[in-house]
């Protein structure tokens, strides 16, 4: 991805840490989707209780308020899912490094619950890309993925349940 001089200069060197370890784990699981998205399989995942999907993935619905968390746990697990398609073992290792270093983010994300929606939708449309083997649309939606988040990692590291964690991690 190509951010501006300015944009970056202007950024504490934490969010910049963090929006570059999202970087390299979304190279590495589009490199998964674009040499082997055929293999890409949700056997045995379900969408966390409480989420529920209608009009063909376009309509969600949020029965649990408490979903962060599993809704976290399901991001990660296609996450860990699209990096093992690289079937290289250092570039797996590097996105669950990431799953680890960032999972914080996502709870705080699904908290919100425009960003959750947001995050919602695009994980159903990439996974139903991936299973139409569409890897096309599967990359793009990774694009848009790739976009969100970074662009709200300023406003999500000065939530408190973030920054907590992070603060006491760099200890």
């Amino acid at each position: 991805m190509n951010r501006s001089e300015a944009k970056v200069r202007s950024l504490p060197a934490a969010v910049t840490q963090l929006i570059d370890e999202f970087e390299l784990a979304f190279l590495v699981m589009k490199y998964g989707v674009s040499i082997n998205s055929s293999s890409f399989s949700l056997s045995g995942l379900r969408l966390p209780f409480g989420i529920e999907v209608s009009g063909g993935g376009k309509d969600i619905e949020i029965g649990n308020e408490e979903f962060d968390g599993a809704f976290a746990i399901y991001t990660e697990r296609i996450y860990d899912r699209l990096a093992s398609l690289t079937e290289n073992v250092e570039m797996m290792r590097t996105v669950r490094c990431f799953i680890d270093s960032s999972s914080d983010v996502r709870r705080a994300a699904a908290k919100n619950r425009a960003y959750f929606h947001a995050d919602a939708k695009g994980l159903l449309t990439l996974t139903d890309a991936l299973l139409r083997l569409d890897t096309s649309g599967a990359l793009t939606e990774l694009d848009a993925q790739l976009a969100r988040h970074t662009d709200r990692l300023p406003e999500l590291l000065t939530m408190p349940c973030v920054g907590a964690t992070r603060d006491s991690s760099a200890a």
